[in-house]
């Protein structure tokens, strides 16, 4: 039986892109292209020019709703994911905020992500995806006259989105109090 080589200490002349390990059409491409046409200013807005400097919120949003969209609710495991999961790289840009970073910036602008996300979850539905994660959506088109409906629609979508928020902010508590300022 012959096997094809194998070798962990390969060199390539040029390095890939993490990129490169990600198809077209993965949900963290999606992610990423959605929340790039987001305007972020209002939570730009309230960092202040002195002190060390903040990671780039469009990362973080990026980071969160990703978790979300795939099921995550714990700030713990994103800061995790962001070592060792190709998407969560991706998306932070090799970055690594740890989860009491991730954890902050969630409760500092959770005003602003609830509309962030309903903004995330519209353009989504806009570029005719089916779903975005645990946020399940049939992707219909309405008509202008079909108002009534499309409310219908956006109140289910910002009770998903609040639940979500209500989760992962019960799921950070609860891994406080079990693990203290450390990771598990």
């Amino acid at each position: 039986m012959s096997f094809k080589k194998y070798d962990q200490d390969q060199m390539e002349l040029l390095p890939r892109s993490v990129h490169d390990y990600l198809p077209e059409g993965h949900l963290a491409k999606v992610v990423n292209a959605v929340v790039e046409r987001l305007d972020l200013q209002r939570i730009r807005e309230r960092y202040s020019e002195s002190g060390c400097s903040a990671y780039e919120p469009g990362m973080m949003v990026k980071i969160l709703f990703y978790g979300y969209a795939s099921g995550e609710r714990s700030s713990r495991k994103m800061g995790s994911r962001l070592e060792s999961d190709l998407a969560y790289m991706y998306l932070a840009g090799h970055q690594v905020p740890d989860f009491r970073t991730i954890n902050r910036f969630r409760k500092d602008h959770l005003d602003l992500l609830k509309e962030l996300f309903g903004q995330i979850v519209r353009l989504c539905l806009e570029m005719g995806m089916v779903q975005v994660g645990r946020i399940a959506l049939d992707g219909s088109k309405f008509k202008a006259n079909a108002s009534e409906r499309r409310m219908k629609r956006k109140e289910d979508v910002e009770r998903e989105i609040e639940r979500i928020l209500q989760e992962s902010q019960e799921v950070d508590e609860q891994e406080d109090r079990e693990y203290g300022d450390r990771s598990p």
